[in-house]
């Protein structure tokens, strides 16, 4: 059988909290580390 897929951490950049690739990425990776930032790279 196959493993699982997962992810470690993830980069949203010039995100918001709000978006529905968190969720999705949750869906996947529940104690993945998200990093949301700016247009600029710098975390908001």
């Amino acid at each position: 059988m196959a493993e699982p897929i997962g992810l470690d951490a993830a980069a949203l950049v010039a995100g918001s909290v709000d978006d529905p690739g968190i969720a999705a990425l949750r869906e996947l990776s529940p104690m993945a580390v998200v990093i949301v930032t700016d247009g600029t790279g710098i975390p908001l």
